[in-house]
């Protein structure tokens, strides 16, 4: 299981929550990753530009997210609409 941190705010309550959902996850037994979009320093997505010319961070972001069995997506609500990290890493 691979969750997906969509906030940038540092001590943010919704990060905190998919902590604690991914803990719970692995307890019961299930492999989980944590993929907090603050540090994967994400460009902005270009349609057309070939994936690998984006650098590490979209890499690892792909790369995760194509080989999980579940993901679990936590993002903080601005303007009645999900963050624009959230929303710019999921066109990726």
């Amino acid at each position: 299981m691979v969750g997906v941190g969509g906030t940038l705010r540092e001590g943010s309550s919704s990060l905190g929550a998919l902590r604690r959902a991914l803990a719970a996850a692995g307890e019961a037994g299930a492999e989980t990753e944590l993929l907090d979009l603050r540090g994967l320093d994400l460009p902005m997505y270009e349609p057309g530009r070939a994936l690998d010319d984006y650098g590490p961070g979209v890499g690892r972001l792909v790369e995760e997210l194509r080989g999980a069995d579940a993901i679990l997506i936590s993002t903080a609500a601005y303007h009645g609409t999900l963050a624009g990290v959230t929303k710019n890493a999921l066109d990726f």
